[in-house]
């Protein structure tokens, strides 16, 4: 399919969106392109696994700035935000989902003070599956590297930490 730049009229990083749930294992990543008699493809190693949390799983963290902020129930990759939102998007698996609970907390590095920090609030998907979704804005925040943390409790007490980088665009300059 044809991919258009995110704003129209603006030279930006073309974007795609598709997903797949798998069990765990290696997989490769394969993508083809072509632009007019030119082509060529990339292939990427992944490892798909889940994140033991106790008496639940955790499925990686995911951060992107979202193509469609009405569309939160499907995960945003990305590691650059451009419109100024944040998209978080965590599930925990397991017969004991109700009792998790997620904080994400936007801090510059892993270990400095919290900038941001939003209660998330769970959506059941399913007798076992539950979909920790949330929107921040971050456009108050300069330009620069940052990190997502999602704080996972169980029962009230801590069981995991997960982080993911993005970076925050500087504003596309409109003439």
């Amino acid at each position: 399919s044809r991919l258009p730049p995110v704003m129209s009229g603006f030279p930006s990083a073309l974007q795609f969106v598709a997903g797949a749930s798998l069990p765990p294992g290696e997989y490769t990543l394969k993508l083809a392109a072509a632009e007019g008699d030119r082509a060529g493809s990339v292939e990427h190693p992944l490892h798909a696994t889940l994140a033991d949390a106790g008496n639940v799983t955790l499925s990686a963290l995911m951060a992107g700035g979202p193509l469609d902020l009405g569309e939160l129930m499907m995960p945003t990759v990305g590691y650059t935000v451009s419109f100024g939102v944040l998209h978080g998007y965590l599930e925990a698996y397991g017969p004991q989902v109700e009792e998790v609970t997620v904080s994400y907390e936007i801090v510059p590095d892993g270990k400095s003070a919290v900038l941001m920090q939003r209660h998330v609030p769970g959506i059941l998907a399913g007798d076992d599956r539950m979909i920790f979704t949330n929107t921040m804005v971050v456009n108050q925040l300069p330009p620069g590297k940052y990190v997502l943390r999602a704080l996972v409790s169980a029962a009230a007490k801590p069981v995991r930490t997960l982080t993911r980088a993005f970076e925050i665009a500087p504003p596309a300059l409109l003439t």
